[in-house]
């Protein structure tokens, strides 16, 4: 396997963990642009801007610009469009923003077309998986539309298979939904005093929106452990990646679980390395991941606070390129005796693509001793171990014994002699 890219540098200089700048990606149609408020064009977003900014660092990011100059006015508020619009374009605003959190406010236009709830959700649903395609762990605040004056009946309908579709992914991913349209028809007569036409709210109604989108990023932007961390990066070798990070300053850190994924999958913990405690003096940090995937691996830190309270880091990147050809390295430990505490021989081969692979012992006679593996492999470095004992079960003879790693490309060999 040839040495691989190094990777995505994410660097806080001197930065408190417990408060880096977000950036949050307003999506949608008008709504999100805002039109149906006073000047028009500033909708939940001048609102929800305003509740954060006094306590949080954000950014609001996207290649529309609208609003009375007063707040941050980039989103990605579309008129008129539907969510196959925002479906075929969500790649290129993310390519472009990069955002950390992604507001999705999207179907009302939908709903006015009269496309059917099943493909409006299935719309938003491809929306997800290239949001999370891009980068695992962008958080996605998925709403409810607004509430109609017209064709209510709809908007409830497609609310509901929004939320069911909340619940079918967030025991994977990072979403949470949103109930914009309880959040403004509960109250008794909305339609007066929050709409300004049949779908668009005024400054009340948008106010609302606000207050609910603000109460759910709140845990989002809450990192209440203050440590400073100074810089994080990953660097990818062979069949490894080492994480560096450091920090300028750390009080009561209990510690860093490191973080792993892959390719749109949920994060999970690889390792554990232990804070300093509290200190004022810069402290160095690393970990070595041994098995990561070939293709791209996402990781971040979960930093811990010794009364529990967690924040996380930024996410950084390392791609681990796939092998150029077929091979198989010596066992280890070789020789390898019957009585080690280690329990098996190890054998490592890496192979350039998916493949039916088989792993077999032999004697030197040629005999089969034990199959190991048979089935398909995907690319990269993999391990197979050896106990030392034949297809009953038993242990072996000391001697000389012959691994097989048969490919339709080839054939591997190695030698490994075992001892009692």
């Amino acid at each position: 396997m040839r040495v691989s890219t190094t990777i995505l540098l994410a660097v806080l200089m001197t930065a408190p963990l417990a408060q880096p700048q977000t950036r949050i990606m307003p999506v949608g149609d008008s709504i999100t642009k805002g039109v149906g408020g006073s000047g028009d064009n500033r909708g939940y977003r001048k609102p929800l801007y305003n509740l954060l900014k006094n306590s949080y660092s954000v950014d609001f990011v996207g290649s529309q610009v609208h609003g009375d100059g007063t707040f941050d006015e980039n989103h990605e508020g579309h008129p008129g469009e539907t969510a196959e619009f925002i479906k075929g374009n969500i790649s290129n605003f993310l390519s472009a923003a990069n955002p950390n959190i992604v507001i999705l406010h999207i179907g009302t236009n939908d709903i006015s077309d009269g496309v059917a709830t099943n493909d409006i959700v299935s719309d938003i649903d491809v929306t997800l998986t290239r949001i999370w395609n891009f980068n695992p762990g962008v958080q996605v605040l998925l709403c409810s539309v607004a509430p109609r004056i017209s064709n209510d009946p709809a908007t409830q309908q497609l609310g509901q298979g929004i939320q069911n579709l909340v619940s079918s992914r967030s025991s994977n991913n990072p979403v949470t939904f949103v109930d914009i349209y309880q959040t403004i028809s509960w109250r008794e007569g909305w339609e007066k005093f929050a709409m300004a036409d049949s779908v668009h709210p005024n400054d009340t109604g948008y106010q609302l929106m606000a207050d609910a989108l603000f109460e759910t990023l709140r845990p989002l932007l809450t990192l209440v452990t203050p440590v400073e961390l100074a810089a994080f990066t990953a660097n990818a070798f062979e069949n490894r990646v080492l994480l560096q990070w450091s920090t300028a300053s750390e009080t009561n850190n209990y510690g860093f679980e490191i973080e792993h994924s892959t390719g749109g999958a949920p994060f999970s913990r690889i390792g554990f390395v232990a804070g300093n405690g509290t200190t004022l003096r810069p402290e160095e940090y690393s970990f070595q991941h041994l098995d990561p995937k070939a293709g791209k691996n996402f990781y971040r830190l979960r930093q811990i606070d010794s009364d529990g309270a967690f924040s996380f880091s930024p996410i950084v990147e390392a791609v681990i390129s796939h092998p150029q050809e077929f091979s198989l390295a010596a066992a280890y430990p070789n020789p390898f005796s019957l009585q080690t505490s280690a329990g098996a021989a190890t054998f490592e081969f890496k192979i350039p693509e998916s493949t039916q692979i088989r792993v077999t012992v032999f004697d030197l006679l040629g005999r089969q001793v034990a199959q190991l593996f048979s089935g398909e492999k995907p690319a990269g470095a993999h391990k197979i171990a050896w106990n030392g004992t034949n297809q009953t079960g038993g242990a072996v003879n000391p001697g000389v014994y012959i691994i097989s790693l048969q490919t339709p490309q080839g054939v591997k060999y190695q030698k490994l002699t075992v001892t009692r």
